[in-house]
């Protein structure tokens, strides 16, 4: 399994479990130590993206008003060998 967050400036950032790197990437580039806060929509709020391949399945999550920037487009596909398309979206 890989996961990682795709930053909207195209960085990705490996992660086992996505809610820990979270905090992690919130402390370094925000400078904030947030509590009580869902790290997660945190940094999907702000264009961040959660990527996760399992097996085949490539999961994408994407805050719903949100679309990837070139840059993450990049990166997805490095990642995957295809191009973005709404089917990877969750």
């Amino acid at each position: 399994m890989k996961n990682y967050w795709i930053s909207p400036e195209g960085k990705k950032f490996k992660c086992d479990n996505h809610g820990c790197e979270a905090d992690r990437i919130i402390r370094k580039y925000y400078g904030k130590n947030l509590m009580f806060v869902d790290y997660r929509d945190y940094l999907l709020k702000r264009g961040w993206i959660m990527f996760r391949i399992r097996d085949f399945e490539r999961k994408i999550y994407i805050a719903d008003n949100n679309e990837p920037t070139q840059a993450q487009r990049d990166i997805i596909f490095d990642l995957t060998g295809q191009n973005y398309s709404e089917d990877m979206r969750i």
